[in-house]
């Protein structure tokens, strides 16, 4: 944009890396609260459906955790193969109102609920903390670390036979 032209439009067609939006209006990540155990549930694709179906160009499908440990609560959904099926078709159904999707990617860390979920936080230092609802072991190591790393979501492989819905999927929902 040069210095003296006028802003575009929100409802003009956007790039956004690789996709283009209908619009410049993006519902922003807020926690839905209808994920129970992780699952991609009715409720939040008609959720979704709902706002794309408003006229929005992006909704954005919050909190999702990277790993099992990087999760707020045990009702946090978390990227794995198990839910190929399921994205594609959030997916599908977003995309068939004309909006795109995205996701909200992250580790809770030390605000993670260990007591719900069975798997251990990571934390810089042993704190306390109150969203963890007691004590969070540290240091992280390099080993916890690295085994976060790994163990956080990724495409499958190309052998995956549902590496191309996946990938497909995954592209819609990280852009």
């Amino acid at each position: 944009m040069t210095p003296n032209a006028a802003p575009p439009s929100p409802f003009e067609p956007a790039s956004l890396g690789p996709i283009t939006l209908r619009n410049r209006v993006i519902k922003a990540a807020t926690f839905e609260g209808i994920m129970p155990r992780g699952t991609v549930t009715r409720e939040l694709v008609d959720f979704h459906v709902a706002v794309a179906r408003g006229g929005v160009g992006l909704t954005t499908l919050a909190y999702c955790a990277v790993s099992m440990g990087g999760r707020v609560s045990r009702d946090t959904l978390v990227f794995t193969e198990d839910l190929i099926g399921d994205l594609t078709r959030f997916t599908e159904a977003v995309h068939a109102e004309g909006a795109r999707v995205s996701a909200q990617l992250g580790h809770a860390g030390l605000v993670a609920q260990a007591s719900s979920k069975r798997y251990p936080s990571l934390a810089p230092s042993t704190r306390f903390s109150f969203p963890a609802r007691g004590l969070v072991r540290g240091p992280a190591t390099r080993s916890s670390t690295r085994s976060c790393a790994t163990s956080s979501v990724r495409p499958p492989s190309r052998s995956s036979r549902a590496s191309t819905r996946w990938r497909s999927t995954w592209a819609t929902t990280t852009c």
